[in-house]
């Protein structure tokens, strides 16, 4: 918490997060991001199943 009075203002009290607390908290979420990934698959006329969109018809 970043507090700089006695009176608590959500917006005024903020201060930014220096580089190396941004970068920490970057890195510690990588795994999670990861994990929690939408991934999109579609299947192909021929059957297969491919990443992505292809198999989608058009119309």
């Amino acid at each position: 918490m970043y507090l700089h009075s006695r009176r608590h203002d959500s917006v005024s009290d903020y201060l930014p997060p220096s580089r190396a607390e941004f970068k920490k908290a970057f890195e510690e979420g990588k795994v999670l991001r990861h994990a929690t990934s939408p991934v999109l698959l579609s299947t192909l006329e021929d059957g297969r199943i491919v990443r992505g969109l292809a198999g989608v018809p058009k119309s």
